[in-house]
């Protein structure tokens, strides 16, 4: 049985040489025949061939063969063309078996089929009527091509946005979200913000040419070419969105999914890589675009090979931290306990240099948490480079060091880089002049009664009475709660029963004094904060809330030290100080330095202000002179003179 099936099988491998051989035969042309084809109007054939059933005696005691499929080759269209499978009879030559399939008759379906099958659904396409064609020609052409660079700026600052029209303008990211966005996400945010600035540039040349054409009696020719440039304003971003340029566009890679131009994916051409059959004459209309097949990818992207953001998600600060924690083979209620030790703005501080680090190590191959200082210092060159200041590259080896150990920030050569960023890049005290408290007290006297003014003027007066007469931050004063407020005969104490950012073991806890002062009873804020205790006493029960200050408009809830600080700017810019110099923490500045001009000693200053008795922070930082005040610039040099 053996022997007869391999007999039988090496017949079947005979036949099909044989048959293949005959194809070959078919295939050869003479000259003449060549160049009499080379008159005929050029086909191409399929893809395969199939040989008819062969005669029966060829496949004697053998099993019946149908066909056998022969692929060819798909011709190269720059090449020659093909030759036609079917050799013309030449004399001498046997008449061969058919090597042609035979096409089916066109089957008619009934109508009832037809209807039990449904219909096709073609949707047709509708148009608008024809415009001149010129305007297609000369449009057409822009919004295929887009404009030039130089063009574009031209006419960026011919339609400028107007200034009593700003919503025109894309709004910006918030840097804080930034940090935690993935990098896809943030391009995919400047594409939109490109996008909205070029329309809100558009809108604003319609709006410029409204005007103009109510206030104005424009020729015909000046809208025809006003028109124009909004046209030409637009089109760089119809042309990005419709026609993507060569390695723009990327498609989905084998091993993931996203975009990635290693994959082989092939974009979708633009007009100049489409048939050369489109002329200038076809642009009115729309363009035909041959659209390549997607290639396979040679190779396949490894995880590895991948941008971090598309690998994995930044875990977030606090996540890098623990994990950095958990590498010294600590317990996870010992990383809280350690990470409870620091505030909420640190926190925030370092999470954005932790982001920016992880993606530095991401990018370069390296371990987070295990690196050299070469490392560390080729990263703070980065961020310099991109324009971080000296306090900035500060914080940034105080996050580093958190996760890195101690001795990254101790390291000399890391000193040392930091010791040369100041040199190059000096960091100087935010505020080299302060301005006279007296100007906002004078203001504050012209709020009186308390019983009659708003709750909105109520209260910015009495944040900004407190901030002075305290010198406490405005920290200090969102923790102050209604039940440690103590009302005595002279003054009125408060208690902070919270930590802030001065509180340290063993340091006591601050305690707060507001005098009466009978003979400035207009300004005098331990009246002013009677007056605001009794008027919201409603909507504090209403908000059911501890906390002394509140929020001006319902529903009522804790007056936060950002909402603190708005509040007492807003009073700073109504008294006629420059809010675009000073902030609401510059009432620290003033107070302090107010009260070193009449004479107050220093140990009772840096006691009420929070600062321990050899912090070196008030000279270094608060004592400052008056912005109009040129006594103390002229002091030294009078006094040689003895002027």
């Amino acid at each position: 049985m053996g022997k007869r099936r391999r007999r039988r099988s090496d017949d079947i491998r005979r036949k099909i040489k044989r048959l293949k051989r005959s194809l070959d035969r078919r295939h050869q042309y003479s000259e003449d025949e060549v160049s009499e084809y080379d008159s005929a109007e050029e086909t191409y054939p399929s893809d395969y061939e199939a040989v008819s059933e062969a005669s029966a005696s060829d496949y004697s005691n053998t099993e019946e063969l149908k066909s056998v499929i022969v692929p060819v080759e798909t011709p190269d269209p720059n090449s020659a063309p093909a030759l036609s499978t079917e050799s013309p009879p030449t004399s001498g030559s046997a008449a061969g078996p058919s090597t042609s399939i035979p096409e089916a008759p066109p089957v008619t379906l009934p109508d009832n089929i037809l209807e039990a099958l449904g219909g096709t659904k073609e949707k047709e396409e509708k148009f608008g009527p024809n415009v001149p064609d010129e305007i297609a020609k000369r449009w057409g052409r822009i919004t295929v091509e887009g404009l030039g660079k130089e063009e574009k700026e031209e006419l960026t600052e011919k339609f400028l946005v107007p200034e009593n029209f700003k919503l025109l303008k894309a709004p910006k990211l918030n840097a804080e979200i930034a940090t935690v966005m993935s990098e896809s996400s943030r391009q995919r945010d400047k594409r939109m913000e490109k996008s909205q600035n070029q329309l809100g540039l558009a809108i604003a040349g319609l709006s410029k040419l409204t005007g103009s054409l109510i206030s104005e009696n424009l020729d015909k020719l000046a809208i025809i070419k006003h028109i124009a440039d909004i046209l030409y304003l637009q089109s760089p971003s119809y042309v990005e969105e419709i026609y993507p340029a060569p390695g723009k566009l990327e498609g989905p890679t084998q091993a993931t999914g996203f975009a990635s131009k290693q994959a082989g994916w092939v974009p979708r051409p633009r007009p100049d890589s489409c048939s050369s059959a489109s002329s200038a004459d076809d642009l009115g209309q729309v363009p035909t675009i041959i659209v390549q097949e997607r290639q396979p990818a040679a190779t396949q992207t490894s995880l590895e090979d991948l941008p971090p953001t598309l690998e994995e998600t930044y875990p977030g600060g606090d996540a890098i931290i623990r994990k950095a924690f958990s590498k010294q083979a600590l317990t996870p209620q010992t990383i809280d306990i350690m990470i409870s030790s620091l505030s909420t703005n640190s926190l925030k501080q370092y999470n954005c240099v932790l982001y920016k680090w992880w993606l530095y190590c991401k990018e370069n191959k390296f371990d987070c948490f295990s690196v050299n200082t070469s490392v560390v210092l080729n990263f703070l060159t980065e961020q310099y480079q991109q324009g971080s200041s000296y306090s900035s590259l500060n914080t940034s080896r105080s996050a580093l060091s958190l996760i890195l150990g101690e001795s990254i920030g101790k390291d000399k050569h890391v000193s040392r880089f930091l010791k040369g960023v100041y040199k190059i890049r000096p960091c100087f005290p935010k505020y080299q002049t302060t301005w006279d408290p007296n100007i906002v007290l004078n203001h504050l006297s012209t709020l009186y009664p308390n019983e009659i003014i708003s709750l909105d003027l109520l209260t910015r007066k009495t944040v900004t009475l407190l901030a002075l007469s305290t010198a406490q931050r405005v920290q200090t004063l969102s923790l102050i709660k209604i039940y440690n407020v103590q009302i005595n005969e002279d003054n009125i104490k408060l208690i902070i029963d919270d930590l802030i950012k001065t509180s340290a073991p063993g340091r006591p806890m601050p305690r707060l004094i507001i005098p009466f002062f009978p003979d400035k009873i207009e300004i005098c804020p331990a009246r002013t904060l009677m007056a605001y205790i009794d008027i919201t006493q409603i909507p504090r029960n209403t908000a059911n809330t501890e906390r002394l200050f509140l929020t001006i408009k319902k529903p009522f809830h804790n007056a936060s030290s950002s909402t603190i600080s708005r509040w007492i700017k807003q009073t700073l810019s109504d008294s006629g100080v420059n809010t675009d110099l000073f902030c609401a923490h510059s009432t620290r500045h003033a107070a302090t330095s107010a009260a070193k001009r009449k004479g107050l000693s220093i140990e009772i200053i840096k006691k009420t202000a929070g600062w321990s008795g050899n912090s070196l922070v008030f000279s270094k930082f608060y004592n400052r002179p008056l912005t109009a005040d040129t006594s103390v610039d002229n002091a030294f040099a009078e006094a040689v003179y003895n002027i």
